[in-house]
């Protein structure tokens, strides 16, 4: 073989194993795609609080969303406040208590798809670590990390 061959071989199979793994290729330009589950404290416990995390960026970072779902044995109207990367606030989550329901359900969910600005310390979603929910008094329910 020549040393021709071998580097055009070499490239097919690198841009192969980009196409295969897309993880891989898109992480190198900004864009990203995670899923966590929140760990309750004591406080959380007591109430019965469970959480799920997603954030997403596409587009290298052009379309970027995280969005916090939190199910809670609490009062309709109950607020949560939502933190990441343990200081900045992304938002708040005012809880629902469906018809016949014992768990109240409430979601935070923040886009810039619409040409809305995220909050400051959310953007950009794919550098986020820590998420904490707290409650109006500062107790933290629920926590967790990328």
């Amino acid at each position: 073989m020549t040393t021709k061959t071998i580097a055009m071989s070499l490239v097919a199979i690198v841009v192969l194993v980009m196409l295969a793994v897309p993880e891989t290729a898109s992480s190198a330009n900004g864009d990203c795609r995670a899923k966590i589950s929140l760990d309750p404290t004591a406080f959380g416990q007591a109430i019965g609080a469970s959480a799920s995390v997603e954030k997403r960026s596409q587009k290298n970072g052009r379309r970027q969303k995280l969005t916090v779902e939190v199910d809670a044995i609490v009062p309709d109207g109950t607020v949560f406040a939502v933190f990441v990367n343990n200081a900045s606030l992304a938002g708040t989550i005012t809880m629902v208590l469906p018809l016949g329901q014992q768990i109240a359900i409430g979601t935070l969910d923040l886009s810039n798809a619409n040409g809305a600005p995220l909050p400051l310390g959310v953007d950009p979603v794919c550098s986020l670590g820590a998420v904490t929910v707290t409650d109006v008094d500062g107790n933290v329910i629920l926590n967790g990390s990328f």
